[in-house]
């Protein structure tokens, strides 16, 4: 038989039935009169079957033979048809191979000597005595079938909807199948109790049978949860073209279904979760990719914004100082956990349609550093003014309906040279193709071209910044005094809120007003970088290769770009440099390097900010990989039959079978 003394597991020979118990006849029958006490408390006996027994048929005669189930549970005297008797082939399960994230603690070794400190153990389990129990009790062979069993759940009970358009399951549904799991598992025997049931003594089976199920198995949601974080640190990425290829690879199907844990077992769940993210912030960030990197925090930032923002304000304040080291130019490294601090923020702004603004007012601690570090220094709030050329360039694209064909022949006219200032970029000395004075037709295009992206970052951030300022003042303020004051800038801010909203009314949809520009006026913005690489071209000496200058300049427009879209809208950036792709204003090329700040330029001349890697910087060069491969089998498609002057070849295959 299989050996289960390394498991509390119930396998297929158990009988988890039998730790069922019932009040002791006996001891009612004793009571005072026959009649039953008030608060009287009757002795447990386990509970026995008394009736005829039910004969269950699982072999079903010689002709109609279940091979599979004996196979399985080991009957005896059971023999295949050439007479050898079949046996379960895991005769131990001493051969178990379980690969696993090991979150927690790793499992007891039944073979170390327990020397560690008592005071200690005792000190743990007075703090959480049940991550002690998950720890302590749950053996590897446990922590395998709990994961493997979660899997299996996981993928068995997935949502779907019918042929006839009926929905199937729920992720509340799944949660809580997830969770009937704890009574697959038997209670675990102390040393004492282990040694009388070596010595078959009844005192085990006693303490066994007064064992409730909630006792059983405690601590398993450290179990639950450490399986799920570790199946969304593999899964697919989050917006990825590819779909999950099952259901334990969705992101989404799994961040639900951890949400509806929460909701099921609000005393142990939330718990589990803050000591299970504390743990791998510490302990495994730095060595996790930069795709297990962005599924844990797009998983954080979404369990947050579906809890209320509720997390513990000393996580905040420890997390602080991470976020505040992220590089915010080239040389510096990079910084896994500050990383993965800014996309767990950056995906609740993305969530919320006052982006950054809800995060700053609802999640981060008041006075938080972090609102700082991650959105306002990222974010302008102080309007730079524009140059008289630039503001008329912008009245012309957005507030006039005048032709493109006009506005690009007056980029590319002497008028708008005569009439450019100088806006106060260093001197190119090296004369190098990457130098911001080369491109600055195309930069003042791009700039006007994507300005309602620009204001209403700027609106962004001023609204930030103030409600991060009101809530530094009231939390100094709390002994009541400055009352007025803050009221008065409460005040002020919500009238100031409401002008800005009203100004960012202007488009209904901003994204969309942008991708139609782009369409529209690219012609302009192509005629602005032609006639930059033109300029440069004839005062360039030496010959100079055609297609590392169409990508420096290429790469100068992104650089604008990235200029105006807020760091944590990954949507509008994907969006934006999507477009500009299908539109052949730049290359995949050119968005790879800008993503991975590889500008070969000197440092006079870097842009600060754009200087460091972009935080989704795999996201950006995916992106630009996958447009690539589309347009060069969209090419090789169309190059395969065609004979250069617009006519396919026509063949002609009659006779190929003749």
């Amino acid at each position: 038989s299989v050996d289960n003394d390394l498991t509390r597991f119930a396998l297929l020979d158990d009988a988890p039935w039998m730790a069922l118990t019932v009040d002791d006849p006996s001891s009612a029958a004793s009571a005072e009169g026959g009649m039953e006490m008030e608060g009287q408390v009757f002795e447990k006996i386990r509970m026995t079957f008394e009736s005829e027994p039910m004969l269950l048929d699982i072999i079903g005669g010689e002709e109609q033979r279940c091979k599979s189930i004996p196979y399985l549970m080991n009957i005896e005297n059971y023999q295949s048809e050439d007479g050898s008797r079949i046996e379960i082939r895991c005769r131990s399960l001493h051969g178990i191979v379980y690969g696993r994230l090991s979150i927690f603690d790793a499992p007891p070794n039944p073979n170390d000597e327990n020397d560690s400190d008592e005071d200690e153990e005792e000190e743990a389990k007075e703090t959480n005595p049940n991550l002690e129990t998950y720890v302590k009790t749950y053996s590897l062979l446990d922590r395998f079938f709990l994961a493997d069993v979660v899997r299996d759940v996981l993928t068995c009970h997935r949502p779907m909807v019918s042929d006839a358009g009926a929905e199937r399951n729920t992720a509340k549904e799944v949660a809580e199948q997830i969770w009937a799991v704890s009574h697959l598992f038997k209670p675990a025997a102390s040393a004492g109790e282990s040694a009388k049931a070596d010595a078959g003594m009844e005192g085990g089976e006693e303490s066994q049978a007064n064992t409730t199920p909630e006792s059983a198995s405690k601590g398993i949601e450290y179990g639950i949860i450490e399986t799920l974080l570790s199946l969304i640190v593999q899964c697919t990425p989050t917006g990825s073209s590819m779909p999950a290829t099952s259901p334990t690879k969705s992101h989404l199907y799994l961040s639900r279904v951890l949400l509806e844990l929460t909701k099921l077992q609000p005393a142990l769940i939330p718990q589990a979760i803050v000591l299970a993210t504390s743990s791998m912030f510490q302990d495994f960030l730095p060595s996790l990719t930069p795709t297990a990197r962005q599924n844990l925090g797009m998983w954080l930032g979404f369990h947050l914004v579906n809890t209320e923002y509720q997390w513990p304000k000393a996580y905040w304040d420890h997390w602080t100082p991470y976020a505040a080291a992220a590089p915010t130019g080239s040389g510096e490294k990079k910084n896994s956990r500050g990383e993965f601090i800014k996309i767990a923020l950056h995906s609740m702004a993305a969530k919320s349609s006052e982006g950054a603004v809800t995060v700053v007012k609802e999640c981060l601690p008041a006075g938080s550093a972090l609102a700082q570090s991650v959105f306002l220094n990222s974010m302008e709030t102080d309007e730079k003014e524009a140059t008289s050329t630039e503001q008329d360039i912008i009245n012309r694209l957005w507030n006039t309906s005048e032709d493109p064909e006009d506005i690009r022949q007056y980029i590319i006219s002497d008028e708008l040279s005569e009439s450019h200032n100088d806006d106060g970029t260093m001197e190119n000395v090296d004369n190098s193709m990457y130098h911001k004075s080369v491109w600055w037709r195309a930069r003042l295009v791009t700039r006007a071209l994507f300005y309602p992206v620009k204001r209403d970052k700027l609106r962004m951030g001023k609204v930030a910044e103030k409600a991060w300022r009101f809530r530094s003042k009231s939390a100094i303020g709390v002994d009541g005094s400055g009352d007025g004051e803050n009221d008065a800038a409460d005040n002020e801010g919500a009238g100031d809120d409401m002008i800005d909203n009203e100004e960012n009314d202007e488009t209904e949809d901003l994204l969309a007003d942008v991708l139609d520009a782009v369409s529209r006026f690219k012609p302009v913005l192509l005629a602005a970088l032609a006639r930059d690489a033109d300029a440069y071209d004839s005062m360039a000496s030496g010959k100079v290769d055609d297609d590392a200058l169409l990508l420096a300049g290429e790469t100068s427009i992104l650089s604008e770009v990235g200029k105006v879209v807020p760091q944590w809208d990954l949507t509008m950036g994907s969006a934006l440099m999507e477009c500009l792709m299908k539109n052949g204003i730049v290359s995949g090329m050119a968005v790879a390097r800008w993503a991975l700040a590889e500008n070969h330029g000197s440092s006079d001349e870097s842009d600060d900010e754009c200087a460091a890697v972009h935080t989704d910087w795999w996201k950006y060069v995916s992106l630009a990989i996958l447009h690539t491969l589309r347009q060069a089998c969209l090419q090789f498609e169309t190059s395969k039959t065609d004979l250069g002057g617009g006519i396919g070849m026509i063949i002609d295959d009659a006779g190929q079978n003749a």
